[in-house]
């Protein structure tokens, strides 16, 4: 090519903020079913597709509407958790890892909106949400004997 030709934009693969794909209508259908009262948990959502087809990028809408619970600008009770399960090839290093990522999330959130504090003359909980939070994560580094209820 000569110095006056242009080359062909190449786009790179990192996931659009804003919907260039045409995926609102799947979006606003999904959270529609996520958000509905009448919607039953657990609740599994499996999305396919080619490699750069837009997958991420559909997610992170889905995130953002959930979030706002369907209304955009608004304030919502519901919470998302992003989790990249790629990074962990084992199974026990895999649930410890969404686990962790899981009591990341909590931390943050008491971080936002802590407990109220107890009213004065009241005890103080026992462990209180951030000590319990410690201990959960602690204890996903150590081996536990399990055992079922009334076994000896």
């Amino acid at each position: 090519m000569t110095a006056d030709q242009s080359y062909p934009p190449i786009l790179d693969d990192l996931p659009a903020p804003e919907d260039r794909l045409g995926f609102q209508p799947y979006v606003l259908a999904l959270s529609d079913i996520l958000l509905a009262p009448d919607t039953h948990t657990p609740l599994t959502l499996g999305l396919f597709g080619r490699w750069g087809s837009g997958k991420t990028s559909l997610m992170l809408q889905l995130q953002r509407t959930v979030e706002a619970g369907g209304k955009p600008g608004q304030a919502s009770r519901y919470r998302t958790v992003w989790f990249n399960a790629w990074k962990y090839n084992q199974e026990d290093a895999l649930w410890r890892a969404l686990l962790l990522v899981l009591l990341d999330d909590l931390e943050h959130l008491l971080e936002e909106d802590p407990p109220a504090k107890p009213k004065k003359g009241e005890p103080a909980p026992s462990p209180t949400a951030e000590e319990l939070l410690d201990l959960l994560r602690e204890a996903l580094y150590h081996e536990t004997a399990w055992s079922e209820q009334g076994e000896r």
